[in-house]
């Protein structure tokens, strides 16, 4: 099962990701699924500029793990092929992407959207966490689930949206499983 964590940055994907694995009910997803996280922050420990100072290196980094994180047989992971075009969107519009990272980007996002088996949608609901690596700027924020809310309705991309505290949703994430198991 090949399963995503989509949202802007600074709302709970990867804390979500950890909380999925810490749970008792966990043991089979464990054993079954690998786990991909913090995907932005590895390849800014690699040098590469991230959040609004991005540019096509990094769209076509992030672009390309979630090309290879789909070629796993069952994944959970805290960003998808979602997040990467609505980032590169946004930098294109601001003229630091090439118009061909961006046809790239999007041709990415119509042909492996489909792949996902569950796509879990987190809005901003909390106050940004400031630290190091994500950015602090809340306009930024609500720019890009703006970009990902167009896209998910523009594609008519299936999500679950899950609201509340990281308990909460960790609930809906095994309800999901658990009932569509059966």
């Amino acid at each position: 099962m090949k399963i995503a964590i989509t949202g802007t940055h600074s709302t709970g994907k990867t804390t979500l990701l950890n909380s999925i694995k810490q749970d008792v009910r966990s043991e089979e997803m464990l054993y079954r699924h690998k786990f991909f996280n913090e995907l932005t922050r590895t390849i800014y420990k690699r040098g590469v500029t991230i959040n609004e100072s991005g540019d096509d290196m990094t769209q076509l980094l992030t672009n390309n793990v979630h090309i290879n994180n789909l070629l796993e047989e069952n994944f959970i992971s805290d960003r998808c092929i979602i997040d990467s075009y609505s980032y590169t969107r946004y930098l294109y519009q601001q003229g630091k992407v090439s118009k061909w990272v961006y046809d790239y980007s999007y041709k990415l996002l119509q042909e492996l959207c489909s792949k996902y088996d569950y796509i879990f949608w987190l809005r901003p609901e909390f106050d940004l966490q400031v630290d190091d690596v994500r950015s602090n700027d809340i306009q930024f924020q609500k720019d890009i689930d703006k970009i990902i809310e167009e896209t998910i309705f523009m594609l008519d991309i299936k999500v679950h949206v899950l609201t509340g505290d990281v308990k909460n949703r960790t609930e809906q994430i095994f309800y999901q499983f658990l009932r569509d198991k059966r």
